[in-house]
């Protein structure tokens, strides 16, 4: 790398850290897009967050596809947004098979049209140590967690590159910054979705296509009822109302990721620059609980 080089690489990156720091300054930040008329995919729409997310796209004008597992509780969900005069279309789907995967987006792309913005909100979630947890629940957390978010990806991205428009959306979690004892299946799932969502980012933009966004949320565990025991949460537990509304902010903005609460992007810069055994005691220091627990008792 010549001289010249260098010095256009420290100018583009200063200006990308000045142009970042500036739009997080209240005259300079960016107005959020619209996502009226867009076909917004949802899994896991029956209840908690999806629901949540279903009923916000729908405000918004967007034409929403609520999936879940649960028929009843998903037809809940669309007949509240249909009541609010939006339009919605509902599907039951175990997207833990791919072949399941396909189907659904076979018909989807019959009834509805292409998908433009996907939701991959849909997640399980098992409390055990390694030795204890079932071969059953380790292949199921992959195939909801992990492999349903490739399936997906698969049916519905090409669309998008066609036109060089959509937006694809994960919940990730802390967990997938930082390893949860106790949750080794849960937290290897999560740093696979962070994963994808980086380096499907970095290939999109390597493509040239700037009109599809990626935006993965990491929330501590939130207060939906799913882990039994939330003293293994680290920090604060929120409410799925907040955890939604800085999704769908991330998602109007752009942003690549979002931490909730804000305060835990600091996972990244203490894995960057602090030894392990450091980590291990601020680990301890914000959740002294973890330091012993009875594994059965937190299953």
């Amino acid at each position: 790398m010549g001289l010249v080089e260098f010095l256009l690489f420290l100018f583009k990156f200063w200006r990308a850290v000045a142009i970042s720091v500036i739009r997080c300054l209240p005259p300079f930040k960016p107005k959020p897009k619209s996502v009226e008329g867009e076909i917004v995919l949802i899994t896991g729409a029956g209840h908690g967050m999806g629901r949540l997310q279903a009923k916000e796209f729908a405000k918004r004008g967007a034409t929403v596809v609520v999936v879940d597992l649960n028929e009843e509780s998903n037809e809940e969900t669309a007949e509240m947004i249909r009541q609010n005069g939006a339009r919605v279309f509902s599907y039951t789907c175990d997207i833990s098979k791919k072949e399941n995967i396909q189907q659904l987006a076979r018909e989807i792309r019959s009834d509805v049209g292409d998908v433009s913005i996907l939701v991959n909100n849909a997640g399980v979630i098992y409390v055990a140590d390694m030795m204890s947890i079932t071969e059953e629940k380790v292949q199921r957390t992959v195939d909801v967690n992990v492999l349903a978010h490739f399936w997906l990806i698969r049916e519905f991205l090409p669309s998008m590159k066609k036109r060089n428009h959509g937006h694809i959306v994960a919940l990730a979690s802390q967990a997938g910054l930082v390893g949860i004892p106790f949750m080794t299946d849960y937290s290897a799932s999560k740093f696979a979705v962070v994963g994808l969502c980086e380096s499907l980012y970095r290939e999109l933009n390597a493509m040239g296509l700037d009109g599809i966004h990626v935006t993965y949320v990491c929330p501590t565990f939130v207060n939906t009822g799913f882990v039994k025991n939330p003293r293994l949460a680290v920090g604060k537990v929120p409410e799925p109302e907040e955890v939604v509304e800085k999704l769908m902010e991330a998602v109007l903005l752009n942003r690549r990721s979002v931490a909730v609460p804000e305060d835990r992007r600091m996972s990244h810069f203490l894995r960057a620059f602090f030894p392990s055994d450091a980590l291990d005691e601020i680990f301890k220091f914000v959740n002294p609980q973890c330091d012993k627990v009875d594994a059965k008792k937190s299953q």
